[in-house]
């Protein structure tokens, strides 16, 4: 236990002087890449939200666990934004998005989680499968190391609780 609280805080401690070192070179970056890090911001956020309304609904432990990694991801990413001084919009209140084919999909998410606790686990795969699809798409398109750290970062996490979710879903 004591371990994965070191290896957490070292991770974020990594960030956070990573996070530093690209403030002061203050790349310059294209607007692909600009509106990469807004949508993956809030794909963080369609997670953490998916998966704090479900936990709530159901009280799964992973949900639970799950949720506060993905709030974690989210802060990354927000974090991400600002230190590369990119001005963005987030809708405070969960299930609520900017981005019309994310609200679509929390919408599905949500509906198609409702069915039943296998369904539920499924839609956890589908979130990470998504994530893991979308962060090695967004890597491919910037040359900016400190930016394909925080996604590379992001894409071992979400690996991780892609795992965790198959485990469950073993179980059914």
């Amino acid at each position: 236990m004591k371990a994965t609280v070191i290896i957490k805080n070292s991770f974020y401690t990594l960030l956070f002087l990573l996070s530093i070192v690209a403030y002061s070179q203050k790349n310059t970056l294209e607007k692909k890449v600009i509106e990469d890090m807004k949508y993956m911001l809030e794909e963080e956020k369609l997670a953490k939200d998916v998966y704090t309304f479900l936990g709530n609904t159901l009280g799964l432990k992973i949900f639970e666990n799950i949720k506060q990694g993905e709030e974690r991801h989210f802060d990354v990413m927000k974090n991400l934004l600002t230190t590369n001084e990119i001005s963005f919009e987030i809708h405070k209140e969960n299930g609520t998005f900017y981005n019309p084919e994310l609200q679509k999909l929390y919408d599905y998410l949500i509906q198609l989680g409702s069915n039943s606790i296998k369904d539920v686990i499924n839609v956890g795969v589908l979130i990470e499968e998504t994530d893991i699809r979308d962060l090695e798409k967004v890597i491919k398109n910037t040359n900016d190391p400190y930016t394909k750290q925080v996604y590379s970062n992001l894409l071992r996490a979400s690996k991780n609780h892609l795992r965790a979710f198959n485990r469950q879903l073993s179980k059914y």
